[in-house]
């Protein structure tokens, strides 16, 4: 069996890490290689740098801040989202350091350039991310971009399926940033129960009890946890070690009776 993953997440805006609340809110953490070598120092399955202000001011990925954070000795395998607009944006994110690349604004203006990125990186260096929320028994997405809202229909996700992506990652963004509140209601569409490809998780993800909860479900394959891991030393380790669950991922340095209280 696949083991499953906590991944470590990062929201930089003008270069800088933040703590974003429900996408509208920003609350400056400091500089985003210092918080993903304390991530890597606590035994992150993965790093997951989003750029949140590069699509939208159409900027381009912001390799700056990638480098700095690739080159701080960090062993831990990085992904990046924001501002990549083609297949050599991706290439060259994975250039500059990134091992695997996620597309959000792409999987609404075209999916073309992320099947050619996945003919030349390997789909399973590339994700997708879709924020969604639940209402009145149905599953929307939410475009960002836009700031408009429609169902997350069949159709859509089967286009995404044949983008050739390897992982999903849901962002609950209503309550993403917001203590103890995913809503898993999500979790419980068929929409979601009957994804074809691996999924992971985020927003709201503030508890090792919600975090356990989330994954007991079989199609998902990680949950990424931002705000909260920020605030509490060897964060990653605590919620590993209280969730104790065989499917999670141990630290190399993970050891029994050597973790935080």
């Amino acid at each position: 069996m696949l083991k499953k993953r906590i991944i470590g997440s990062i929201a930089v805006l003008n270069g800088w890490a933040v703590q974003s609340i429900s996408y509208n809110r920003y609350l400056p953490l400091g500089k985003p290689e210092v918080i993903a070598q304390n991530l890597d120092r606590w035994g992150a399955d993965e790093i997951l740098i989003q750029c949140i202000d590069r699509s939208k001011n159409s900027n381009g990925p912001d390799f700056s801040t990638l480098s700095k954070i690739a080159n701080a000795g960090i062993t831990t395998p990085l992904i990046y989202a924001g501002g990549i607009k083609d297949n050599l944006d991706a290439i060259n994110v994975i250039k500059y350091g990134a091992d695997r690349v996620m597309f959000d604004a792409l999987l609404n203006s075209d999916l073309a350039e992320i099947t050619k990125s996945a003919q030349i990186l390997g789909s399973q260096a590339l994700l997708g991310c879709i924020p969604v929320s639940f209402n009145q028994g149905k599953i929307y997405r939410f475009n960002y971009l836009t700031k408009t809202t429609e169902p997350l229909t069949n159709e859509y996700l089967e286009k995404i399926y044949s983008s050739s992506i390897s992982e999903l990652l849901l962002v609950d963004f209503l309550n993403e940033g917001l203590e103890k509140s995913f809503n898993f209601k999500i979790l419980k569409s068929s929409k979601i129960t009957n994804m074809k490809i691996p999924i992971l998780i985020f927003g709201g993800i503030s508890t090792p009890g919600i975090a356990n909860k989330i994954l007991k479900q079989e199609n998902i394959a990680g949950v990424s946890i931002g705000n909260f891991l920020s605030y509490k030393e060897n964060s990653i380790e605590y919620f590993k070690t209280a969730i104790n669950n065989s499917s999670i991922r141990k630290h190399k340095f993970f050891t029994k009776g050597n973790h935080a209280k």
